[in-house]
């Protein structure tokens, strides 16, 4: 069984097209990757109500422009096998 994590491009409804993307990951994988999003949530100091975007256009209060691009790093980083 897969999960598929799908997300559509910053839209706010004033743009005339649409970019929608999926990632698709094996179920017994999704644990090791919720363990290494939730470190990199922690590293960052960000409550589990804060959200945590690509968009550098919605940085997380009292996060600098810089952290977030590291932590975008990492979670690009993230690796599906146990850590």
């Amino acid at each position: 069984m897969y999960i598929m994590y799908a997300d559509e491009a910053d839209q706010d409804g004033s743009k005339e097209y649409l970019i929608f993307a999926a990632v698709f990951i094996p179920a017994n994988n999704a644990i090791n990757i919720h363990r290494g999003m939730e470190k990199i949530r922690a590293n960052l100091k960000l409550d589990k109500s804060t959200e945590f975007k690509f968009s550098p256009g919605k940085l997380p209060k009292g996060i600098s422009r810089q952290d977030h691009a590291e932590a975008k790093s990492e979670v690009l980083r993230v690796r599906t096998h146990s850590q």
